[in-house]
């Protein structure tokens, strides 16, 4: 059974215990983290632990991943700061749109925008 860590508490559970996260573009070529709930978005995911048996992220591993940056940083997400404080080295660059899921695209298949979920 495939085992993840939670990008909030760091807590090692079996993938199907957790929530996947991913990319998605949304207008004007902006990269932004979707809630995966089907697991299926191409690409990089980072995973979170859900609230008890339901389909949403848990409150308090979301609130730490927030606060920590992980989500960003997993997700390789311009912007996010690495390890030493620099930040990611292709933030000025324009985002690769290669694979990437739209938005549009994504909420057809079950996923939501991480800022419409949760605190």
């Amino acid at each position: 059974m495939p085992r993840r860590t939670c990008v909030g508490c760091g807590r090692v559970a079996a993938k199907s215990d957790l929530l996947r996260l991913a990319v998605a573009l949304a207008r004007g070529g902006a990269r932004v983290a979707v809630v995966d709930r089907r697991g299926t978005l191409p690409g990089r995911g980072a995973y979170i632990c859900r609230e008890g048996a339901s389909r949403q992220p848990s409150a308090g591993c979301l609130a730490l991943a927030r606060r920590r940056r992980s989500i960003a940083r997993a997700l390789r997400l311009p912007g996010a700061t690495g390890v030493g404080g620099r930040s990611d080295e292709r933030a000025g660059s324009e985002p690769s749109r290669r694979g990437a899921p739209t938005l549009e695209d994504a909420r057809t298949i079950d996923c939501e925008p991480l800022e419409s979920v949760g605190p």
